[in-house]
């Protein structure tokens, strides 16, 4: 028998499921962010597997798991030409329709642009899209809450009998904070495994099987009111037969687990797309699930993608030029050392943190930013690093930078939350112990975005520490930072709002109007030539004869200097393809002798 189908078990037909999340707007098989062809992923390089399995195999069923409205500039042309010229349909959604996609979720991302945004996209679908737990406030639901597809399946007898597929959709409620500008009293979304146990039994009764489209990766294994990434506990809740996963962009397939429902979580941006086979036998009851198969399958060769004005003017705006780079910069390092990348976007967001706040009730405070390297491998791979050169300093490229369409904002806060701030960040490192040769320094468990650093204060990260007492010499402008001092932080409307590093969102005295990208190019325009070297906020402190092992780009070879200031040596490469480097942690770091060799 074919690997088609699932061994083992008695079955009528086999239905399947090939899915995408998280595409992130990855359609147009080009890169803004470098201005040139996509090197790797994208919905373009699916499309020929796609075509391949249905040709293959005679039920199939494809389904997209939301986050595919945001992610690149094509995605923010799109969101701006929807809002004047909605008539032509959004390039994305566009790109389902000719795969054919049969029905689709939403994801969190899909809320950036706001709620008017994606009404108008989903306007231009020939395929429908739901909405389980996303609920007006007068408790009338965005969108369907379910879905019934009815198709005929090709059994092994060569009859065709009648299949009904329920689906569901789920997104996380930290939605409401994470878009808290556009979707304040708007839009009430509940927790996924109790919208999910209360909309299941009508479902079932309209339904031969199930399907979850749940935008939610898997963390946590036992449930927890309003958690985000709710993958375990929904795929063991009962009337459920089959997940789409998504949102964590951690690729994922098993076929069902001790206690667990069969998933698949797709690879983000067109990187793999999720298959599931399902093998189905009718008898009295009706359909029951007998077996099953998980798997993901890596794209294929590019199909040519098709140009259009929206792709047009994308890559014109990834051209533009917004201001000189006296040195280069990249996120290579930018978990070892405090990184000039990282500053520079601090620099920017804190000049219209003031400029916003001037003549205030808060001008008089310290004003401080936090910013965070977005681009650090981890989950994107081993080609997740942001570097650009001296020089013209593109949108594009700022966009690489600072990848999100979120806004600026500025928060009180106190010198207590400020180090319940740090200790959170510092959590992307594992404990280390001191004199220990080859210990691994990050935990890979904890996305590297979290790392925010804080300029205008110095300090220092003792990975050697517990967790939550990491954060040593904290001071401001030579003083020890008191619990109760008072400062204004410059950061973005994610964390002001719930993001896992932020404190208290109960202060927030500033959010733009505007995204955040646009207000950080208007800065490092008016700055003109750009030179973000400074003595460093914070270094790693200092532990004798201890080594640690650190994965970057392959790129950061060709940075003899920083290596050579760090000590650094290169240990090999690993199954990734990240370079791995050994690292003394024997000091501090010598600013100065940065700024002399830069």
């Amino acid at each position: 028998m074919a690997r088609s189908v699932p061994e083992g078990a008695g079955r009528d037909a086999v239905l399947t499921i090939m899915a995408t999340s998280d595409l992130h707007c990855e359609v147009s098989g080009w890169n803004y962010l470098a201005d040139r062809p996509l090197s790797r992923g994208g919905l373009h390089r699916l499309a020929p597997v796609i075509a391949a399995l249905r040709a293959a195999e005679p039920n199939t069923l494809l389904l997209d798991n939301g986050d595919l409205l945001q992610g690149t500039l094509l995605a923010d042309r799109s969101a701006e030409r929807l809002l004047t010229a909605p008539d032509a349909p959004h390039p994305a959604v566009a790109a389902l329709d000719r795969l054919g996609v049969d029905a689709a979720g939403l994801g969190n991302h899909d809320f950036d642009y706001g709620l008017e945004v994606l009404a108008r996209a989903n306007a231009g679908r020939r395929h429908p899209v739901i909405c389980t737990n996303a609920h007006l406030p007068d408790g009338r639901p965005l969108l369907p809450v379910d879905l019934v597809l009815e198709r005929r399946l090709l059994c092994a007898d060569g009859r065709r009998r009648r299949l009904r597929i329920g689906l569901i959709g789920l997104v996380p409620p930290q939605t409401a904070h994470w878009n808290h500008h556009h979707l304040a009293d708007r839009l009430v979304f509940s927790d996924m495994i109790e919208a999910a146990r209360a909309r299941l039994p009508a479902l079932r009764a309209r339904a031969d099987i199930v399907i979850a489209l749940a935008h939610t990766g898997l963390a946590e294994t036992e449930a927890v009111p309003g958690m985000e990434n709710a993958g375990h506990p929904l795929a063991r809740l009962e009337g459920i037969d089959a997940l789409v996963l998504g949102h964590s962009h951690l690729p994922h397939a098993h076929a069902g687990l001790p206690g667990l429902h069969p998933a698949v979580l797709p690879g983000p941006a067109g990187l793999q797309l999720g298959v599931l086979r399902l093998g189905l036998r009718k008898g009295h009851e009706g359909w029951q699930v007998t077996g099953s198969i998980a798997e993901l399958r890596e794209g294929g060769l590019a199909m040519p993608p098709p140009a259009g004005p929206d792709h047009e003017a994308a890559a014109a705006l990834s051209r533009r030029v917004v201001a000189q780079l006296a040195c280069p910069i990249s996120t290579h390092f930018a978990l070892l050392e405090d990184s000039d990348a990282v500053r520079l976007i601090a620099q920017a967001a804190r000049s219209h943190v003031a400029r916003a706040l001037a003549g205030g009730p808060h001008a008089q405070l310290p004003l401080l930013s936090a910013a965070a390297p977005f681009r650090t491998g981890g989950r994107g791979g081993h080609d997740h690093f942001t570097q650009i050169p001296a020089g013209p300093l593109r949108y594009g490229q700022l966009a690489d930078l600072y990848p999100f369409r979120n806004r600026l904002a500025a928060l009180h806060v106190t010198g207590r939350e400020l180090r319940g701030w740090l200790e959170r960040a510092a959590t992307v490192y594992r404990r280390i112990q001191p004199g220990g040769h080859d210990q691994r320094l990050i935990d890979p468990e904890i996305p590297p975005w979290t790392f925010d650093s804080i300029l205008g204060l110095s300090y220092v990260i003792d990975p050697s520490r517990p967790v939550d007492d990491r954060i040593t010499a904290l001071s401001f402008e030579g003083r020890p930072v008191a619990e109760d001092d008072a400062f204004i932080v410059a950061t973005n409307s994610y964390r002001a709002t719930g993001g896992p590093t932020a404190p208290s969102p109960g202060r927030i005295v500033h959010v733009s109007d505007a995204p955040a990208r646009d207000l950080l190019a208007v800065e490092l325009d008016r700055a003109g030539r750009l030179d973000p070297r400074q003595p460093p906020s914070w270094r790693l402190a200092p532990l004798a004869d201890t080594f640690v092992l650190y994965d970057t780009a392959p790129a950061a070879a060709g940075d003899p200097a920083t290596l050579e200031r760090l000590g650094a040596e290169i240990a090999g490469t690993s199954r990734e393809g990240f370079l791995t480097l050994r690292v003394p942690l024997h000091g501090p770091i010598s600013h100065a002798r940065h700024l002399r060799k830069g």
